[in-house]
């Protein structure tokens, strides 16, 4: 593996190795790096070893592979190969026993081992200083012959002298008795699926497609099995000469009906014992079995071989030769469930004939049946390469491109079309081909060139479908939302007023009874306000459920329009399938673009847990597919969680991407700068980050997400003194409003008016964003305008009001746990004389907003009135004053009077 991609996914393993080296200069150290072949057990040592030579460490090494196992010491005398001279001047007792160990004298007598370890010891605690600590590293240490693994393992474990490291690495995850006591293990795993693909993906050799999915499933996170079989699947077409020898010598030692059935079982990858032993003849004999299992090779246990490393599989199948690998497959095949029946027969088969693609064609209808589209796509792809006539040919090679389609990894699908364009004729099968690489194009953040891929295609094809033609101008839609450019829009518009009313004909891929709701959702996504109007129209098609399929995609369009109407938990509602399918991993490809609106429309409605969790999961598979844009998307929201939460980022690295052809994406990726900017206190930061949602002349980046963001633009332009510089955005979101007149529009413009303060009517803005009806459906935004509001009461030197209104804040935010602005508040409230209770009070039990509550209702104001005071609803106050009965052991309100006394 070469340096720059051979530790991925390692940077907490190689941060606490290096730690403890330079950690050497004060004290002694251990660590035991534990490990698979391959997984990056010698690269982490490596590193140790560069930064114990830069830190002025002397750095004595070996590896158990390298030593004599058959002589003892063989270990000892590499580490202590550089140092003999230090041997000399040891105590002549101690000096003896060293030379006889490393055999420098042939002086007769037998070796006293304890003395050895007090001069082992010795040894290293005389070349240590604190100028020049010493680091030993030792390799594989499993493969130490035993002398030396038992000496070292003792200077382990009890080793207390200054200025000494000692790292030794050993393969497997149990941690070795003898690393006792305070020795740092250091387990390696297995890389996860999105680390794994970002190991693949930097590798000098591309492996694309399918045959990329193959490699990440095959290799189970191994960073040497990634590595391989990537370039075993690229065009060298086989495994490194190191790679192949590394396991080549075990699987060559195994008896010649061993490594038959080893071949055999490497062939079949299905890990079916009783397969095998069918093809290969040998019955219910298992002896042959044996050796393999004794050299660690593999592992039989009910009815599957299990192979312990991805590399003796590959190396144990590459060792054979073309030809017999031919007839094991062969072999394979006549006893082999239909799906793996075909896959054997292609494997053995060279030119194109039908009767073999007909065998994965059938495969490939049995997968879809279950809903497993990737091994659908796969077998309909390798069909169609064995497919002679052209005609069928392109009819499979569509087929494969529509289930790879609900994988999504675009260099698939892209790979896919170009085969498929190359032959196809039919208009309809290039319009349903557009379609999917257009998708793919997208994905990967190309927006511009799948934009004008589905519009060409519609222009020029003119598709005899109206589902078909419909199925690319929602395509052309979804795409002008995330790309945001305004000629995209004026496309769709103009390509949706072109569409000839609806057919009735049949399509795949847009079932008729969905068709009404499609519209609507391109209606939607050209005018906000005609979103708004939908979701409020109990007629309206996004509002009637159907039935099977249908209902899925109505669902999902019903979704989008509450999500551009600002109803985030109807967007959620409605979208619960997907979230459910992303739960049992088995949300497809061409759903994924619609959970970032999911996950905003969490994090507006202050679930940021779930919010959190479901960022996770789509960064994972964005990154596992090549899903570009959503891996951004997830990254740049769960900044945001971050930001607010006084967190560092969840991730630091970054996915390559064009912000200017993905508007949507920059939106959320600039909010969650500005607001980063603003939790930390740089307000400028926050005002160019946040100004650049919108043009020059004040027009909003993004139709519909740039101006989710003007209150935050709208504080920091006030915190900064430049609220005069965002005057057009505001004129703008005015007429914006007006048109789109949803409840969140409207508290978020009297929140930035009032932030502003530069008209009469400050306070009726701010007491319209602080008292909306609906404004507790955002949590955080309700609790800054009540934060916001309460602050501008004080500088009024009207403090009591101010109170009630930052109790309601502190309440939320100290839910949402908002640390900045949890401290903010409780600065305020003690500057309107409300002090940290004592803990003996029995009110510390309560939250400050039921603290409150509790006072008045002891006074014997009634729920409404005590509701008018603090800006709550009658049944809010009724369910604070519930719990805190509960906590406060009373029964009710006339018990209320003696609890709270003076407090």
């Amino acid at each position: 593996m070469t340096p720059e991609h051979r530790l991925v996914g390692r940077d907490s393993h190689v941060s606490a190795l290096t730690d403890l080296v330079t950690a050497s200069v004060t004290g002694a150290r251990s660590a035991v790096v534990l490990g698979a072949t391959g997984s990056g057990r010698t690269s982490l040592l490596d590193i140790a070893a560069h930064t114990a030579a830069r830190a002025g460490c002397r750095v004595l090494a070996a590896c158990g592979g390298q030593a004599e196992p058959e002589r003892p010491f063989g270990l000892l005398r590499q580490l202590f190969g550089p140092v003999l001279p230090e041997i000399a001047k040891l105590p002549a007792h101690l000096r003896r026993e060293l030379h006889l160990a490393l055999g420098i004298t042939a002086e007769p007598g037998t070796l006293n081992h304890l003395v050895l370890r007090t001069a082992t010891v010795e040894l290293l605690t005389r070349i240590s200083t604190s100028t020049s600590p010493t680091v030993v590293l030792v390799d594989d240490m499993h493969l130490a012959d035993t002398a030396s693994h038992e000496l070292l393992s003792f200077v382990l474990c009890g080793l207390d002298t200054a200025n000494v490291a000692i790292v030794v690495t050993t393969r497997g995850f149990a941690r070795p008795c003898w690393a006792i006591g305070p020795t740092t293990v250091i387990e390696l795993e297995p890389l996860g699926p999105p680390l794994a693909a970002q190991l693949v993906d930097a590798l000098p050799w591309q492996v694309t497609g399918c045959a990329r999915l193959d490699v990440l499933r095959r290799a189970q996170g191994n960073p040497l099995a990634l590595v391989e079989l990537a370039r075993a699947a690229s065009p060298e077409g086989t495994m490194s000469h190191r790679a192949r020898e590394l396991f080549g010598h075990r699987v060559r030692a195994m008896p010649a009906e061993t490594a038959r059935l080893l071949l055999y079982a490497a062939a079949h990858h299905d890990g079916d014992l009783r397969a095998v032993m069918l093809a290969s003849g040998m019955g219910n004999d298992l002896t042959a079995w044996e050796p393999a299992e004794s050299a660690d090779l593999i592992t039989i246990a009910r009815g599957r071989i299990v192979f312990h490393h991805p590399l003796i599989q590959q190396t144990a199948y590459e060792y054979a030769s073309a030809g017999h690998r031919a007839v094991v497959h062969r072999e394979l095949a006549k006893v082999s469930p239909p799906e793996w029946r075909a896959w054997h027969l292609a494997e053995s088969t060279v030119l194109a004939e039908e009767t073999v693609a007909e065998t994965l064609a059938q495969a490939a209808e049995a997968a879809l049946e279950r809903g497993a589209f990737e091994a659908a796509a796969r077998a309909f792809e390798r069909s169609a390469e064995y497919t002679p006539a052209t005609d069928e040919r392109t009819s499979r090679y569509a087929k494969a491109l529509h289930a790879a389609n609900y994988v999504g990894d675009p260099t698939w699908l892209r790979d896919l079309h170009a085969k498929l364009v190359g032959s196809a004729t039919d208009q309809h099968v290039l319009a349903a081909a557009a379609v999917s690489a257009a998708h793919a194009m997208a994905l990967d953040g190309r927006q511009c060139e799948a934009f004008s891929l589905a519009h060409n295609i519609l222009s020029s094809t003119n598709p005899a479908e109206a589902g078909t033609a419909l199925m690319l101008i929602s395509l052309m839609a979804s795409i002008a939302f995330q790309s945001g450019l305004r000629e995209h829009y004026r496309a769709v518009s103009s390509s949706f007023g072109e569409l000839c009313a609806d057919d009735g004909t049949h399509s795949d891929l847009l079932p008729r009874d969905v068709r009404p709701a499609a519209r609507e959702f391109i209606r939607a996504l050209e005018d906000p306000a005609r979103a708004l109007r939908l979701v409020r129209t109990d007629d309206a098609a996004v509002h009637r459920a159907l039935d099977g399929y249908a209902e899925i995609i109505r669902r999902k369009c019903y979704g989008v329009v509450a999500f551009l109407a600002d109803e985030p938990e109807q967007c959620v509602t409605a979208m619960q399938p997907l979230l459910t399918a992303l739960d049992t991993q088995q949300v497809r490809g061409i759903d994924l673009g619609f959970l970032p609106a999911v996950a905003a429309s969490m994090i507006a409605t202050g679930h940021w847990e779930q919010a959190g969790h479901l960022l996770c999961k789509l960064r994972a598979i964005a990154l596992l597919r090549r899903h570009r844009y959503l891996a951004v998307d997830a990254k740049a929201l769960q900044d945001e969680l971050s930001a607010l939460r006084g967190e560092p980022p969840a991730w630091t690295d970054d996915v390559p991407l064009d912000l200017f052809e993905n508007g949507a994406t920059h939106a959320r990726v600039q909010r969650a700068s500005g607001i980063a900017a603003l939790v930390n206190g740089d307000n400028d930061g926050a005002f160019r980050q946040l100004r650049t949602l919108f043009t020059a002349d004040g027009l909003p980046r993004h139709p519909y997400l740039a101006i989710r963001s003007l209150t935050e633009l709208a504080l920091a332009a006030a915190l900064s003194g430049r609220a005069q510089e965002i005057a057009p955005i505001v004129r703008n979101a005015r007429a914006y409003a007006h048109a789109h007149p949803s409840d969140r529009m409207i508290i978020t413009l009297h929140h930035a008016e009032a932030l502003l303060g530069d008209t009469d009517d400050v306070e009726e803005h701010y007491r319209v964003a602080a008292t909306h009806l609906s404004a507790s459906r955002w949590p955080l935004h309700h609790a800054m305008a009540q934060l916001h509001y309460a602050q501008w009461l004080r500088r009024q030197r009207r403090s009591l009001d101010a109170r009630p209104l930052l109790l309601a804040a502190l309440d939320t935010f100290e839910r949402l746990r908002v640390q900045g602005m949890s401290g903010i508040t409780r600065r305020e409230l003690r500057a309107t004389g409300v002090g940290g209770q004592q803990a003996e009070s029995p009110l510390a039990k309560l939250t400050a907003q039921q603290q409150e509550i509790v006072r008045h209702a002891a006074q014997g104001l009634r729920n409404r009135e005590i509701a008018e005071r603090m800006y709550l609803s009658p049944r809010t106050v009724g369910s604070h004053l519930h719990h805190a009965y509960a906590k406060l052991g009373v029964r009710g309100r006339h018990q209320l009077r003696e609890v709270v006394g003076d407090s």
